[in-house]
């Protein structure tokens, strides 16, 4: 498990690429609009999947190491925290980071149309 310590660096390297912009885009938004299907059609549904999803892992975690060096992603249990993501020790602040204060959202999903975290381009799976 993460110490308090060590999960406060993670979110602050995370809040730093949504910061972050290269030529208008946050750092956070490349990353999320790379993963797109439309972006990378052979990341899923195939035998890519797993060497694509550990390419594009690592290149995540390298993005936040610039922000802090000692930071890394993190291992996730399924065992200790499937199906718990607003209870997780580890979770619960990011999925938490994501909502307004007073809003109540039914899936994580709904939690991302916080302006705070809307994406800074247009594609037909987010920012509707």
């Amino acid at each position: 498990m993460l110490s308090a310590d060590e999960r406060d660096r993670l979110w602050r390297a995370m809040n730093a690429l949504k910061a972050t912009t290269i030529d208008n885009i946050t750092v956070w938004d490349l990353h999320t609009l790379v993963h797109y299907p439309d972006s990378a059609p052979g990341a899923h549904w195939g035998p890519a999947f797993l060497p694509w999803h550990r390419e594009f892992l690592r290149q995540f975690e390298v993005a936040l190491q610039r922000e802090d060096p000692t930071v890394s992603l993190p291992y996730w249990d399924s065992t200790l925290d499937q199906g718990k993501c607003y209870t997780s020790l580890h979770f619960h602040k990011c999925v938490h980071s994501f909502a307004s204060p007073r809003a109540e959202y039914s899936s994580p999903a709904d939690n991302r149309r916080d302006e705070a975290w809307r994406l800074a381009f247009r594609n037909s799976q987010c920012n509707p």
